[in-house]
């Protein structure tokens, strides 16, 4: 009698802790990379906004009588940082997302991708509250101490920590949106895009005449002389005493 030698198949251990390595390499390197670059290249893209808003709003405040942050050689610099890093988001934005739409079921696999988001989204989120904070606070803190204009102080301080709250939300909003929502993150990426580069045209050329002005040299005024002695007049003349020896 023939007994059947087969045995049934051993499932092999799973070792412990491989459970996050498995999470892990569900996420590719490339993936986990690309959509890293994709927050870092966002990010530049709007604290470059941010930061011409405040230079713009900073102008206004002071009148475009003078220079009111670095040269306008920073402004440009800032600019230019910024329309490098607008393709590269927009490329690695287009990348991530077809693959969240074709691999992953449109949902961020667990892995360092979606890590590095939840850290982002956490200090994007901290920033949103305290400019927020800072927009409503100073106006009051100024009305109080009457230590300043309140219109200026909103031109200068609360319009741009404003702006700077709108931009951090709609910056939490690519990143949070689902890929079904392509059409809506595409506005937004173009309408950061010519936003920069209006502002970037504006506070470029106001500030260089601005620094302008103040770089011109002031004009020295003669001095004054005083008027020269007649060579020929007597310098005794005025001596109440002079006439009285003078026989």
């Amino acid at each position: 009698m023939d007994t059947d030698q087969t045995q049934p198949a051993v499932s092999p251990q799973t070792p412990a802790g491989s459970k996050f390595k498995l999470n892990l390499a569900r996420t590719s390197n490339a993936f986990v990379a690309e959509y890293s670059i994709f927050l870092i290249g966002l990010t530049i893209v709007l604290g470059s906004l941010m930061w011409l808003v405040s230079v713009l709003t900073g102008l206004m405040a002071s009148g475009g009588s003078e220079s009111f942050f670095p040269t306008s050689l920073v402004v440009l610099w800032v600019a230019i940082l910024s329309l490098i890093s607008m393709p590269v988001t927009a490329v690695l934005w287009s990348r991530t997302n077809g693959e969240l739409t074709t691999t992953y079921k449109g949902e961020m696999p667990r892995g360092g991708a979606q890590g590095f988001r939840s850290f982002w989204l956490v200090l994007s989120g901290l920033q949103a509250i305290i400019t927020l904070a800072v927009a409503i606070y100073v106006p009051i803190a100024a009305a109080i101490t009457n230590s300043g204009s309140v219109g200026h102080v909103l031109i200068s301080t609360s319009l741009p920590a404003v702006l700077w709250t709108v931009l951090t939300l709609l910056g939490m909003f690519v990143v949070m949106a689902k890929p079904e929502r392509r059409k809506h993150i595409r506005l937004c990426l173009w309408g950061v895009a010519v936003a920069t580069v209006l502002l970037a045209g504006i506070t470029y050329a106001w500030s260089s005449v601005a620094q302008g002005k103040t770089s011109e040299p002031t004009k020295k005024t003669p001095p004054i002389q005083a008027p020269m002695s007649d060579p020929y007049s007597d310098p005794y003349s005025s001596d109440p005493y002079y006439d009285m020896y003078n026989y």
